[in-house]
């Protein structure tokens, strides 16, 4: 596994979810333990983050998609040595969850489909970026929403609600 993970040309699309879920375990496992998350903790959000991906049957913005991304994001912390003087490990974790939940619940048409055909996302974000924010906003609620220790998933405060 650690090969595939160090692979630039890994293909998600070949690969089971279960196994995905593995290489996702690999990819965020040196935040796992900076941050202290424990495993089930970490395997519930992928599981609520797959079935997400996977709702609409969306042949593209599905789950092997959104581990393609989080590699592809791994590689470039990895590679590009001016993150490691701008960015901290709590926004290396950011930006690595941002990767993975970049197009949850995407439901295969584009912002200005939605935005023409007066969606129900297009209306909740007032034709502003209804599907960027949409993924943003369902990447925080299914973290705040898991059982467990979910804040150190949030890390420093990286989202602070009104309505606790």
């Amino acid at each position: 596994m650690t090969q595939k993970v160090n692979n630039w040309n890994f293909d998600a699309l070949n690969e089971t979810p279960d196994y995905l879920h593995l290489i996702l375990r690999k990819l965020f496992s040196p935040f796992l333990s900076k941050f202290r998350i424990d495993l089930k903790t970490f395997y519930n959000f992928t599981r609520k983050c797959e079935y997400y991906y996977s709702r609409h049957g969306n042949p593209y913005h599905n789950f092997a998609h959104g581990v393609t991304v989080a590699h592809g994001g791994f590689h470039l912390l990895k590679s590009l040595e001016c993150f490691e003087d701008i960015l901290d490990d709590s926004l290396k974790f950011a930006f690595s969850r941002g990767c993975f939940g970049h197009d949850l619940d995407h439901p295969g048409n584009n912002n200005a489909f939605l935005i023409s055909t007066r969606s129900s996302l297009a209306i909740r974000y007032h034709d502003e970026s209804p599907l960027e924010r949409h993924h943003a906003a369902l990447l925080f609620k299914i973290i705040l929403n898991l059982k467990g220790d979910k804040t150190k998933l949030l890390p420093n405060g990286d989202y602070l609600s009104n309505d606790d």
